[in-house]
């Protein structure tokens, strides 16, 4: 395959989204992911789902695959009991990457988020997940920028905008990727199983059905006799 000579920085969690912009990125860019330490609650879980994705031979042998840098920025969360959103934690993890990213020579920073706009009805949409807030984010950087070097700040690509959570766990799962090893549950009680009550966890919970691959269990899938299959099927 022939890949680019440009370079992009993809922040890396170990959940589905992340995991499919960098098989994105992957394929048009040189690419470093980075990884932030914030102060998650689950984030041994995401460590550990991080270690899996970036161990497999589709990243460790793929051309384009120049590593993974893992950094600690200290975040606070919201003071609201039982409140999922961390303030301005991609405006922080957007402001890291792009610094990463010039100190690597790259011109991209990937993001995974999917959202054209924020939805208040959704539990699991916060603007600034948006296209809308990374294309602001964008033009704070330029504006940031030093005057000789106006131009060249590295530019937010959200490839998954428009993609479905189906799209996402396919592509995934057909890159030879196990499902179950990755995490993307808002469970902060240190249990390691997805607590399948969470939005993200319905979510993921109702798109997995219609592969027809679970048990009545959250998070359990049926056990497939080959055994390079994940398990799901469709």
């Amino acid at each position: 395959m022939s890949v680019s000579v440009q370079k992009a920085i993809v922040t890396l969690s170990g959940g589905y989204d992340s995991v499919a912009a960098l098989l994105w990125s992957l394929e048009h860019y040189k690419t470093r992911a980075l990884f932030i330490d914030y102060g998650q609650p689950y984030l041994e879980q995401e460590q550990q789902a991080l270690w899996y994705v970036v161990d497999q031979p589709q990243i460790q042998q793929h051309p384009a695959w120049r590593g993974l840098d893992m950094i600690r920025v200290d975040l606070r969360p919201a003071l609201e009991a039982n409140s999922s959103w961390i303030p301005y934690r991609n405006l922080v993890i957007g402001a890291v990457a792009v610094n990463w990213a010039v100190g690597h020579a790259a011109s991209v920073v990937v993001v995974g988020s999917k959202s054209k706009e924020w939805r208040p009805d959704d539990p699991v949409s916060y603007k600034d997940s948006t296209l809308p807030f990374f294309e602001g984010l964008e033009q704070l950087v330029e504006e940031a920028t030093e005057p000789g070097r106006r131009g060249m700040a590295p530019r937010f690509e959200m490839p998954l905008v428009g993609w479905d959570k189906k799209r996402v766990l396919a592509t995934i799962r057909d890159a030879g990727f196990d499902l179950r090893k990755m995490w993307n549950c808002y469970r902060t009680d240190g249990i390691w199983a997805p607590c399948g009550e969470c939005a993200h966890c319905r979510e993921t919970q109702h798109i997995l059905d219609a592969f027809q691959a679970f048990e009545s269990s959250p998070f359990i899938l049926t056990q497939s006799t080959d055994d390079d299959a994940t398990g799901i099927k469709e």
